[in-house]
């Protein structure tokens, strides 16, 4: 069986040239390690593999493969040899065109989870900004500063930088992870029940919460605990980096932008917890301090932003650990079993976002006294 491909080279980098349209088989890791061998193959420093573009703007898709047959975010030569190709080969007549890369995909896959997860991000700036005795509304001063930069950052991004290796992502980590999330949610599921019962009164709330302080707040407990989620964030953050360099499915990208959600709320809240309230400001860091009391959530114009940095936290632990879920058992169970199994636990989370939000906000179903 035949391949179509031409080899073409830039200050010393070569790359084999191939059309999609001319592939026999599909392209392959495996079959781009055989292409690339020095001996056995054409021998190159990669594969340059072209398409049409499913986006308009663009002349065509470039997707670049590795010799190790791993795929790269962009390649200078790699690109430049492309555009070479595409415009002698009659794919344009224009000497200014555009091609759809990995790179242009993975920065906006990766911006997209930082909008997801500007609720909490805005928060932590608030606490940060108040802990240094910032003037009064700096943080939406910097706020606007931070997205005016991305702004430019994205604009003034160069098209024209070195190809990267996807890292692969080691499985020990993965386990780890997921281990040690399982022991997380051991202390979670009751704390956000906790919450919930404060749809009834504050007083339940106190109630039900002193009872579990006499165990995660023991001395041997909470070191442990603060141990777990540092390392949830830190592994956390590693793996959605990665993940975020190739494609997902909705459950994946589900998954991924509950992570940036919950690396950046666990962030904020221990530094809320542990900085602002017991070292600096030396209260009791319970229903009162979360519902900030005295003014509440929605009638203070720095508390109202906790509205939504709670109910979205809530909701994306239950969107993770659905989508967690569900992976784990889609090679036991029939797919529309597992996904039925993840919409629930997303669905059950919503629910108790709302009844622990409305609580916090000083909704009671409670008779009043």
């Amino acid at each position: 069986m035949g391949l179509k491909f031409q080899k073409w080279q830039a200050l010393g980098n070569d790359y084999i040239v191939i059309e999609r349209e001319e592939l026999p088989l599909e392209l392959n890791a495996e079959r781009v390690r055989r292409i690339c061998a020095a001996h056995t193959g054409v021998g190159s420093d990669g594969v340059l593999l072209l398409s049409d573009s499913d986006e308009r703007g663009f002349v065509a898709r470039l997707r670049i493969f590795n010799p190790d047959g791993s795929e790269a975010e962009l390649s200078g030569n790699g690109a430049r040899e492309a555009i070479l190709y595409l415009r002698r080969h009659g794919w344009t007549d224009s000497d200014t065109f555009s091609i759809q890369t990995a790179a242009g995909e993975i920065r906006a896959r990766r911006l997209a989870h930082l909008a997801v997860a500007s609720p909490p991000l805005f928060t932590l700036i608030g606490v940060a900004l108040y802990l240094l005795h910032a003037p009064a509304n700096s943080d939406y001063l910097l706020w606007a500063l931070i997205w005016l930069g991305v702004l430019v950052a994205i604009a003034l991004g160069r098209a024209d930088v070195p190809a990267a290796r996807p890292r692969a992502i080691a499985p020990w980590l993965v386990e780890l992870h997921g281990l040690t999330a399982l022991a997380l949610l051991l202390f979670l599921l009751p704390h956000i029940a906790n919450h919930v019962t404060g749809i009834w009164s504050a007083a339940t709330h106190v109630r039900v919460m002193k009872a579990l302080r006499r165990i995660y707040r023991n001395p041997v407990v909470e070191p442990l605990l603060v141990a777990v989620v540092l390392f949830q964030i830190g592994s956390g953050v590693v793996l959605l980096w990665r993940r975020t360099t190739r494609p997902s499915d909705l459950f994946g990208t589900l998954q991924t932008a509950a992570a940036a959600y919950l690396a950046v709320f666990l962030s904020s809240h221990l530094t809320a917890v542990f900085v602002l309230g017991r070292a600096v400001m030396k209260v009791d860091t319970d229903f009162a301090f979360a519902s900030g009391a005295p003014a509440g959530l929605l009638l203070d114009s720095w508390n109202v932003r906790l509205v939504l940095h709670y109910f979205l936290a809530v909701c994306c632990l239950f969107v993770h650990v659905g989508a967690g879920a569900r992976a784990v058992m889609l090679p036991y169970y029939p797919v529309a079993t597992a996904n039925r199994t993840a919409w629930s636990v997303v669905g059950v989370g919503a629910l108790a976002a709302a009844a622990a939000i409305v609580g916090l906000a000083g909704f009671h179903l409670a008779p009043a006294a």
